[in-house]
């Protein structure tokens, strides 16, 4: 099942920083949330509508034990967008959203370049003198595709900060005895509010979230719970297939190094880099890693309501990342069909995280 999430009101979604009224004054909001808030979410509206199951969660015979998220994208005007590869970047100081996409740098070693620095060696794929990274931009869904068949040299983005406004909030804390205000206990919290696009005082465009998930079953059509302050969200389900390369074409590659491009966050022991070896997805295809282009690490946390106590923080790869892979055992056409819109993370991959798609 795919659905269209709208916002009904703001939303607040909390950063990874810890966050305590009368010692912190100012609680960050993040867009977008990470996946493990969306699963959350879904197994909440589960419950919502059969409340006859709801002892059974977090139990062998718990319904939604079997849910897995397979993607999370945006839409906006109809269209579909993903974050953009952040082996795009674009001219310094351009003020159009223009980026252009880089290629590993050949004339450096480049899996040293990796190991002693952590960072990508990469040039640009046209004559440009200074560039800067994009951060926290999105592309089309079509463009994604080009881009993954090798033919999109520079792409037009649109920046998140254009579509999700910040709308500062002021709280205070309450003494659950008096229910009165507790001193010491004013915070503000950063909520943000999904874009909207009206004309006549009707909406004709706005910021939705996507989601495709198995193994729940919902209604076509419902209310969210969204967030840390609960907030209300409806969805829709829609119809939309993700196929990126026919079989005839991949029929036609005979590439031995390709890209790994990450939808969603993903988590790996080792930090930023994937253990292909030990991933049970990935070990028996021969991967070997050339090279990487990833974005600043987001810290991952949250709240155990089973135990009460909150989950181990840990840094994830953010979405948009790409990793430059080659392999002398298996062809392009097995890598696709192994790895193609499915979960490389190394925890969690049930919640969403490490989503990828496979290009050239």
């Amino acid at each position: 099942m795919k659905i269209k999430i709208d916002a009904i009101d703001t939303l607040f979604f909390k950063d990874g920083k810890p966050f305590s009224m009368g010692e912190e004054t100012w609680a960050d909001g993040i867009f977008p949330p990470p996946p493990s808030v969306i699963y959350g979410a879904l197994r909440t509206t589960f419950f919502s509508e059969n409340p006859s199951e709801l002892s059974k969660a977090n139990t062998d015979d718990d319904p939604t034990q079997y849910l897995v998220i397979k993607e999370i994208s945006y839409m906006y005007g109809g269209t579909e967008f993903v974050p953009i590869p952040l082996d795009y970047a674009k001219k310094k100081n351009e003020k159009e959203n223009i980026a252009y996409r880089l290629k590993p740098d050949t004339k450096i070693n480049l899996s040293s370049s990796l190991f002693n620095n952590n960072f990508l060696r990469l040039s640009p794929s046209e004559n440009i003198e200074e560039i800067e990274s994009v951060n926290e931009a999105i592309i089309s869904f079509s463009s994604l595709k080009r881009y993954l068949k090798g033919e999109e040299s520079k792409v037009s983005y649109i920046k998140l900060s254009e579509l999700v406004i910040s709308e500062p909030k002021i709280g205070i804390g309450r003494d659950d005895a008096l229910h009165t205000t507790d001193e010491g206990k004013l915070y503000r919290v950063g909520l943000k509010r999904l874009y909207e696009k009206k004309e006549f005082g009707k909406k004709i465009n706005s910021l939705s979230l996507l989601v495709e998930f198995d193994g729940l079953d919902l209604p076509d059509n419902g209310l969210f719970k969204l967030g840390a302050e609960g907030k209300a969200a409806k969805y829709s389900s829609i119809q939309d297939e993700v196929q990126v390369f026919t079989d005839d074409e991949l029929d036609k590659i005979n590439d031995k190094s390709f890209i790994i491009y990450l939808l969603t966050p993903a988590l790996f022991k080792n930090g930023w880099y994937p253990d292909f070896m030990n991933n049970e997805l990935t070990k028996n295809l021969g991967l070997e890693l050339i090279t990487a282009s990833i974005g600043k690490p987001i810290c991952l946390g949250g709240f155990d309501m089973v135990k009460k106590i909150p989950k181990t923080m840990r840094k994830a790869v953010p979405g948009g990342s790409v990793f430059f892979v080659k392999s002398n055992q298996v062809s392009f056409k097995e890598v696709y069909k192994s790895l193609n819109n499915k979960s490389i993370s190394e925890y969690n991959r049930n919640e969403g995280l490490g989503l990828c798609f496979i290009g050239r």
